[in-house]
């Protein structure tokens, strides 16, 4: 019995995914898998998109014009992807958040939302009156 490891690793966002492992070699001798142990390594986040997920927050919330405005993004570059969902997780409403940070919502009917910032995993619970 010789013990295999390996230096690869892979990184994964949040959320299920199927790992398959491939055993192959261009040589001839046979062998048998007798276990895989995986570990999760370190974890490494970049801390200005956690400062900036802190400071998010809404206005008017709640909204009583059908629409609002994410505060604390200042001068976020890139695309901000954004989604809306009801209280049961249905989603809403999703999209790419303009560059004035601000979202119509008069698609959607007076209750509790919760708006998900996807870029930097932030969830803010949204009042539409």
């Amino acid at each position: 019995f010789t013990s295999l490891t390996s230096s690869d690793s892979v990184t994964l966002s949040a959320g299920s995914h199927t790992i398959r492992v491939v055993g192959s070699s261009a040589t001839t001798w046979q062998w048998n898998l007798d276990k895989i142990t995986l570990s999760t390594g370190s974890v490494t986040r970049d801390s200005g998109l956690d400062t900036i997920a802190q400071q998010l927050s809404l206005y008017p919330n709640p909204s009583t014009n059908g629409q609002i405005t994410i505060l604390g993004l200042g001068e976020t570059k890139g695309d901000i992807d954004f989604t809306i969902l009801n209280i049961t997780g249905a989603i809403q409403l999703r999209g790419k958040l303009p560059s004035d940070h601000i979202i119509n919502l008069q698609t959607l009917s007076q209750g509790v939302y919760f708006l998900k910032i996807n870029n930097f995993e932030s969830t803010l619970k949204l009042i539409l009156n």
